[in-house]
């Protein structure tokens, strides 16, 4: 499904606190073609949707929810949130204001590192904390270092919207034994980033990369510790936002996609019964082959979608959290100019999403399908999703723009 607007684009867009953080509500509208997004700390993908479908009386799949993946927002969804979540996109509709869009990127790489490694007889593992520290950024893996800002301003050059992107799990101020509720060190980023522009009032937006192997430095670092983190980062989205690369002709497209990520055979009785820590997912496993199901499931279909404007910035979301190989994928063969890889929309399902390179591996990461009681990917696992992200996205770029 493809589809792609004729006339001004407008924006309509709105935030709201739910205690210490914020979730933002925008709508871009183009001739016949909405398309909302609802950003959040917290993982309110079906209520967010509905109730922004509801009031824009838009279709709900033409509404993506993308989270922030913060682990510091203790005790849940407030129940008044929802109500503010309602009234907030009740008021959209009237907040519709024409604007232009321009982008740009900046490099970040101080703030994040890989969290999966690997020992010298080949075998993979999960970077502690404490383990970082002491290792130098040779032996750490990939990381996703651009910090990136698509701009939106009203007639007046005025900034409406900003949408800023970058890919690391927000964990500084996460604290196991003393939950907290705070913005961590992406919402401390977005403060400096609408503090540049004061005395205007953007609303300013988080977008999460594939970062379900890339991790913030100094997990459990505290408050302290993540504002002084979001400085940094805000800084760099400050110099990306000044960015002078202006979409000329800003047609809003919007297109969907399905990825199926196929699961192997379980494993042979025999190799089951020798397994001598028996986890639960072993016992689960037994369970299946001893009664001859050697294939409980066999395949696992992810929505993918992309909104673009024109044919410069595409941003491409994807459920759950692939690795950030996956995101670098479509990133560096995209046919736009900026692509912007999105995890956690729609639903954290099926949560890590590994490459074909992490089958086989035993970390905690790659081998999550363990705890969610699944069998593991085979070839091409979560590569498909960027064979399909691409596969979209030289669609829509391909696709004349309706007039």
């Amino acid at each position: 499904m493809i589809q792609f607007g004729s006339g001004p684009l407008e924006v309509a867009c709105a935030a709201f606190p739910v205690g210490p953080l914020e979730t933002r509500v925008a709508v871009f509208r183009q001739g016949t073609l909405s398309v909302g997004l609802v950003n959040s700390d917290y993982e309110i993908f079906d209520q967010g949707r509905q109730a922004l479908a509801e009031a824009l009386a838009v279709p709900p799949e033409n509404i993506l929810c993308a989270v922030t993946n913060n682990a510091s927002r203790a005790g849940g969804w407030p129940e008044q949130a929802q109500r503010e979540l309602r009234k907030t996109a009740e008021r959209l509709p009237a907040l519709f204001r024409r604007v232009t869009v321009s982008y740009g990127s900046n490099t970040q790489d101080d703030l994040t590192f890989n969290r999966k490694a690997r020992r010298k007889n080949g075998a993979s593992y999960v970077v502690r904390e404490e383990d970082r520290r002491k290792m130098s950024r040779a032996k750490l893996g990939a990381i996703d270092p651009l910090a990136s800002v698509v701009r939106f301003d009203d007639e007046t050059g005025a900034p409406v919207l900003l949408l800023a992107h970058f890919t690391g799990r927000p964990v500084v101020a996460y604290n196991r034994e003393a939950p907290v509720i705070d913005p961590d060190y992406c919402g401390y980023a977005l403060l400096e980033l609408a503090k540049s522009f004061h005395p205007m009032q953007p609303v300013t937006s988080f977008l999460q990369g594939c970062s379900g192997d890339v991790s913030a430095k100094f997990l459990g670092g505290g408050v302290r510790k993540a504002k002084e983190m979001g400085r940094k980062l805000g800084k760099s989205f400050v110099d990306a936002a000044l960015g002078e690369h202006v979409v000329d002709e800003p047609v809003l497209g919007y297109g969907a996609a399905t990825a199926t990520l196929r699961y192997a055979p379980l494993p042979a009785l025999t190799e089951l019964e020798s397994n001598g820590s028996r986890g639960k997912w072993t016992e689960w496993a037994l369970g299946h082959v001893r009664n001859g199901v050697s294939s409980p499931e066999k395949e696992c279909k992810l929505q993918l979608h992309a909104i673009t404007f024109g044919s410069e910035v595409a941003l491409v979301f994807l459920q759950g959290e692939p690795f950030v190989g996956i995101g670098l994928t479509i990133r560096e063969r995209s046919p736009f100019a900026l692509t912007i890889p999105v995890s956690c929309t729609n639903s954290m399902e099926p949560h890590f999403i590994g490459q074909a390179k992490d089958l086989g591996d035993v970390d905690w990461l790659s081998a999550f399908y363990q705890e969610a009681l699944k069998p593991p990917y085979t070839k091409p696992a979560g590569d498909m999703l960027s064979f399909k992200a691409l596969q979209l996205l030289n669609e829509m770029k391909g696709q004349p723009a309706r007039t």
